[in-house]
């Protein structure tokens, strides 16, 4: 199928990070349809339902947690392995 241009909405980091609200509902603005339709208002809405921030821990923040590894190898000498 074809993709069409619906529009386009600005916004911030600190505007998204407010959650859930009033002021999180953005009007989705088409530019080529404003400038052409006096009485165009927008082609729809964006709501915000939820906003959440994951961090992602790395090997090191696991280690400095007090994170214990216990590390075994074995290698097998026999004659039979065939190498």
């Amino acid at each position: 199928g074809s993709h069409d241009f619906i529009g386009e909405f600005t916004t911030s980091y600190r505007e998204l990070a407010r959650g859930q609200s009033q002021f999180n509902i953005y009007e989705v603005v088409n530019p080529k349809k404003k400038m052409k339709k006096k009485k165009y208002v927008n082609s729809g809405t964006v709501t915000l339902l939820s906003f959440a921030v994951e961090s992602e821990c790395t090997f090191l923040d696991y280690i400095k947690g007090g994170t214990q590894i216990n590390f075994t190898v074995a290698i097998d000498f026999t004659a039979s392995n065939g190498n």
